[in-house]
């Protein structure tokens, strides 16, 4: 939700943060599912929409290389 409500600058900025390596995603859910998401099944779509949605707006290199 917060990325939406940004503007196309500061998306910008961060794309070009996160293409440089100087901002580093790291789990990639699109929530916190400890409390989210009680059930495995909804862990497991959570963290694959959080993947997409890292893929479509930063690219598959800035794809989470450490989640739990």
């Amino acid at each position: 939700m917060w990325w939406r409500n940004q503007t196309e600058d500061l998306k910008t900025q961060v794309r070009a943060l996160v293409s440089e390596g100087r901002l580093e995603l790291l789990n990639g859910g699109w929530s916190m599912h400890d409390e989210a998401c009680p059930h495995y099944d909804d862990m497991i779509t959570n963290m694959q929409k959080g993947h997409q949605f890292i893929t479509e707006e930063f690219g598959a290199e800035a794809a989470p290389r450490i989640g739990w």
